[in-house]
């Protein structure tokens, strides 16, 4: 199945994964992402069981620090 993962097409595992699959593919700390699903912001409490559909656009965008 195919998203958009940051403006670009990404090819997931399975036919519906679940947002927090993806990030462990990505190797993605959960804690240091915001998760925009479509246009709306997914709670942490979610990832476990947002399921994820052919071209949904998700975007992560991560913590940088910095002094």
């Amino acid at each position: 199945m195919t998203i958009h993962l940051n403006g670009k097409p990404y090819q997931t595992v399975g036919s519906e994964p679940k947002i927090s699959q993806i990030l462990n593919e990505l190797q993605i700390d959960p804690t240091s992402v915001v998760v925009e699903l479509n246009s709306g912001i997914i709670a942490p409490d979610r990832f476990s069981d947002t399921l994820l559909k052919q071209d949904d656009r998700l975007e992560l965008i991560r913590f940088v620090g910095g002094g």
